[in-house]
């Protein structure tokens, strides 16, 4: 059975090295996997060099232990098993199959400071996770970023204390209206992460008093209920210690003018 098309810009592994791989286990990997490896283990057509590196015929021991590295420093309370393959990965996060769950197996995924404390399915099977890097470059799309913990995570490992710290959100900070406004337009961990990015927020820029709330109220706005964009502007904005919240309502008011011109 074919799983998967491969084009011209696609390079396989040669099959001296699917030999390695294949003998490198003591079970068999999914048939789509194989077929991956001897299609486009070696580069993956014009995906960019950093999605398709690991995808194929490098160290898969090397691979488990950062992946395992990246859960413990994020203090999560979960582990990969003896049958899971980490199949991708980089500095941020991975992707991984159990060899258990068929030959074309469901994808799951981790982050680095991510909300949940599971892993995530990030694609019902190997051909989906395949065509959507292909098509949108971006392995983890379904995966909620914790954004003050994946700020505190950049500067080092949190002690335990530390990490209960940034998983605290002090609601009172927020005005009525914006809370209102954040539970309307996310749920879920979703909802969590906003609540967090307006609480941490308003006390980054806490000596703006007079334009901090509606600064923020102006990038709830410009989200417009997509939480990357959202977390995009905090950590953009937010640790800039010139920025002055002044600057999203004035590009809130610009966006107004443009759309009443149309």
């Amino acid at each position: 059975m074919n799983y998967l098309q491969s084009t011209v810009k696609d390079v396989g592994c040669s099959d001296e090295e699917l030999k390695k791989i294949i003998e490198h286990f003591d079970f068999e990997l999914p048939a789509v996997y194989l077929e991956f490896l001897k299609l486009m283990g070696r580069q993956f057509g014009e995906v960019p060099e950093h999605l398709y590196k690991d995808l194929g015929w490098r160290n898969f021991d090397y691979a488990k232990e950062n992946a395992l590295r990246l859960i413990q420093h994020s203090g999560k309370p979960i582990t990969l098993m003896p049958r899971d393959i980490v199949f991708w990965l980089d500095g941020y996060g991975f992707a991984f199959f159990n060899v258990l769950d068929g030959d074309n197996p469901p994808v799951y995924g981790f982050a680095k400071a991510q909300m949940a404390d599971e892993f995530i399915k990030i694609a019902n099977s190997f051909t989906i996770f395949i065509d959507n890097i292909r098509n949108n470059n971006n392995p983890l799309p379904k995966i909620v970023i914790h954004p003050v913990l994946f700020k505190e995570l950049e500067g080092g490992t949190l002690t335990k204390e530390e990490f209960a710290k940034v998983n605290k959100i002090n609601l009172e900070l927020i005005p009525d209206n914006l809370i209102k406004m954040i539970d309307r337009e996310y749920s879920g961990l979703e909802q969590r992460a906003a609540q967090m990015i307006a609480a941490d927020f308003l006390n980054i820029k806490k000596n703006y008093s007079s334009t901090v709330v509606q600064g923020l109220e102006s990038m709830l706005i410009l989200a417009d209920k997509n939480l990357n964009k959202l977390q995009s502007m905090y950590l953009t904005f937010a640790f800039n210690p010139h920025f002055n919240p002044q600057s999203l309502i004035d590009k809130l008011d610009r966006k107004n003018s443009l759309e009443e011109n149309v």
